[in-house]
């Protein structure tokens, strides 16, 4: 049943509160003496706090060894070359220790750095910018533990690459500084501060946009080039750490183990692809230009021949190129603070 205030003359009906409410601890004693419950728009912050908090300690063991497999991977592809070099002499000696020391020396190089650049990230959780919400929670939550995290603006638009040609720089170090309050934004309330915040992180997802796309584009040129399916797996693993590693700098966030241990498998897969990619597109091309060779004269076959080898390149390149993409996708998506729960 209703309960009617315990004002004097009061008659307003009150909605009644669950008993479970009370003995949870979720109501709240109010000025007339009755029971009310607070906004739980706090209490599902925190779970979602929670929930990104909440990664075993297994996925960083198993971020490690994926990682270890992929240098071992490049090393057993390299490892020809390690053993000519125990029958050769001279120059050719030389050369075939070379190529096979160095992808695998190259690839722990990579890593590590990428992992020295990560330890310089906070690691914080995300924040839920859903329509129940309240603004001014959030604000309180983004601005101490996101926002005042951040270096000094003008040294993170330098280190993050924001062109100044075009004024996103300037624009992004205006945002943040706004946000961080060195300079005064004149907020009325919580959401005009709000408002400048996702203006802020739109601008940072668009630049890891621009990262992304800057890697696909470089596997593929670097992939349809190279000779050798250990150049491809160097080339690809080299180019996908980097945006990696870029991308979460310009989020300023490093991410949960449960979501380093996706990215990581698709990267060691990637890695792995790059290294097959090769057989495959070049058996491709040559059954479809098979039929070709059968009905052209034998000049126009000779020169089908290298055609079929170069197209097999380009398809190689472009698959490494989207692979690295689709990468890139899911990097953005698990490094951005900023999640709306439906």
């Amino acid at each position: 049943m209703d309960t009617f205030e315990t004002r004097k003359n009061g008659c307003d009906i009150i909605p009644p509160i669950p008993a479970a409410e009370i003995l949870e601890g979720k109501a709240e004693k109010s000025g007339n003496g009755g029971w009310s419950v607070p906004d739980r728009e706090e209490e599902e912050l925190e779970y979602a706090e929670k929930e990104e908090k909440s990664s075993p300690g297994i996925f960083s063991f198993a971020v490690i060894l994926i990682c270890a497999l992929a240098v071992l991977w490049i090393y057993s592809m390299s490892s020809p070359f390690l053993a000519s070099a125990m029958t050769a002499a001279g120059w050719k000696f030389w050369f075939s220790l070379g190529a096979g020391i160095f992808p695998p020396v190259a690839a722990i190089a990579v890593i590590l750095v990428a992992v020295l650049k990560f330890r310089r990230v906070p690691k914080i959780e995300r924040f839920d910018l859903s329509a129940r919400s309240v603004k001014s929670r959030l604000r309180k939550l983004i601005a101490g533990k996101y926002i005042s995290k951040f270096p000094d603006p003008e040294k993170y638009v330098r280190e993050n690459g924001f062109g100044k040609e075009n004024g996103t720089g300037k624009l992004v170090e205006g945002y943040l500084r706004r946000l961080k309050g060195i300079d005064d934004a004149g907020y009325s309330d919580a959401a005009g501060w709000m408002a400048d915040f996702e203006k802020f992180n739109s601008l940072q997802k668009e630049r890891a946009e621009q990262i992304a796309a800057v890697a696909w584009k470089r596997v593929w040129l670097s992939t349809s080039a190279s000779p050798w399916k250990i150049i491809d797996m160097i080339c690809v693993l080299h180019h996908s750490t980097a945006m990696i590693t870029a991308i979460g700098k310009v989020f300023n966030r490093r991410t949960t183990s449960r979501e380093a241990f996706r990215l990581a498998a698709r990267w060691a897969l990637n890695i792995y692809l790059s290294g097959e990619m090769g057989e495959w597109t070049s058996k491709g091309a040559d059954t479809a230009f098979e039929g070709w060779k059968d009905t052209a004269s034998s000049w126009i076959a000779t020169a089908l021949k290298p055609l079929s080898a170069a197209v097999g390149k380009v398809a190689e390149g472009g698959i490494n190129a989207f692979l690295v993409n689709r990468l890139g996708r899911k990097a953005i998506d698990c490094f951005n603070p900023v999640v709306r729960r439906k």
